[in-house]
């Protein structure tokens, strides 16, 4: 099993995580994206990581595409609910911190690709009120959780969250949002201490 992804992408970290987490034994292949020979088109024609190559050739691309088959191949130890309302939940977990993910990668890219004059601000407004929004719901559900996790045990979606407040700390230092939301900045710091997470740490390449 290959897992092709960068050292920085917060979606590539959440399945590098769900993989530790799991124990499942895989080759780490680091892939430049934006390179005009880039491997990654050979195997997702989007271009995109993370992308997981099986072992039968199968190649499986989005995080959340990616974060269910590793649950139904390898269900132990579980990461996400069996009862169907808890899975609609998480889900829905996963897909606002997989917003909030993609909201800094496009201010990001954004300030990369363009010249100050290019850029919309506005636009860029708009991708932050995204993660300010998000962190106030999530500020909300962990300051009323019983079990320290966004339901009653740690699962996909707090990895999820993790990743996507790392990326924002990573790229996005100027959003200080710890001092906002003192619920769920505790409750970050203190996931981030697990090895799956604090070995995934993001790192600028």
């Amino acid at each position: 099993m290959k897992l092709y992804g960068s050292l920085t992408s917060p979606f590539v970290r959440k399945i590098r995580a769900i993989l530790a987490e799991k124990k499942i034994a895989y080759e780490f292949v680091l892939e430049d994206v934006w390179a005009a020979d880039a491997y990654i088109n050979a195997i997702n024609p989007l271009g995109k990581v993370p992308c997981l190559l099986l072992d039968n050739g199968k190649a499986i691309y989005d995080s959340k595409v990616i974060s269910e088959a590793l649950e139904k191949l390898h269900p132990i130890p579980a990461l996400m609910p069996s009862d169907t309302a808890s899975l609609i939940e998480m889900r829905t977990l996963e897909a606002l911190a997989d917003g909030m993910m993609e909201a800094a990668v496009n201010i990001f890219l954004e300030k990369k690709f363009h010249t100050e004059a290019e850029c919309s601000i506005s636009w860029q407004h708009r991708q932050e009120k995204k993660i300010a929004l998000s962190c106030q719901a999530l500020e909300s559900l962990i300051a009323k959780s019983a079990s320290g996790y966004l339901q009653e045990s740690f699962s996909v979606a707090d990895i999820c969250v993790v990743c996507a407040l790392g990326y924002v700390d990573l790229r996005l230092p100027h959003i200080l949002w710890e001092g906002q939301y003192p619920a769920l900045a505790q409750y970050v710091n203190r996931l981030q201490q697990k090895e799956s997470l604090a070995t995934t740490h993001p790192k600028v390449s």
